[in-house]
């Protein structure tokens, strides 16, 4: 089981679960969290590269901060990525600059 906790632009907490990394990933996109990164990579056969491909495509309009954590037969939980929420002010930062310079040479 994955569970994903994260905190929304308006500061309100969600939490997601999935049997499946896959299906925690689709959930995310579904709910407008997750989208698609510019530079992504598109091959996730480990449950790494599916935690990083989330990672990194959260939408920092939308989500504050994200942990994900794995529960294994109904033993404690394990954290086993996220993003912080200086890393997704960051991220939004450097979008609002993005868009700024394109409405600019426009």
């Amino acid at each position: 089981m994955y569970i994903a906790r994260l905190k929304d632009e308006k500061g309100y907490l969600h939490e997601i679960q999935e049997e499946v990394i896959m299906e925690l990933w689709s959930r995310l996109a579904e709910h407008g969290y997750w989208k698609q990164p510019e530079d992504s990579m598109y091959d996730m056969a480990t449950e790494k590269e599916w935690i990083e491909h989330i990672e990194e495509g959260m939408d920092p309009e939308k989500v504050e901060s994200i942990v994900i954590y794995r529960k294994d037969d109904g033993k404690v939980k394990k954290k086993v990525g996220g993003v912080s929420e200086e890393e997704m002010a960051e991220r939004l930062e450097a979008l609002m600059d993005k868009k700024e310079k394109e409405e600019l040479r426009a």
